[in-house]
């Protein structure tokens, strides 16, 4: 399943939005840690 996504457009869209997306909300919680 993973792999047939990943060879078209969309899925490759989603699957990098979703890393960027992961990247994006463990910077901000690492420096809301750092914070505290």
């Amino acid at each position: 399943m993973v792999e047939i996504e990943l060879s078209t457009l969309r899925g490759r869209a989603i699957y990098y939005g979703v890393r960027v997306a992961l990247r994006q909300g463990l910077k901000e919680a690492l420096e809301d840690f750092k914070d505290s």
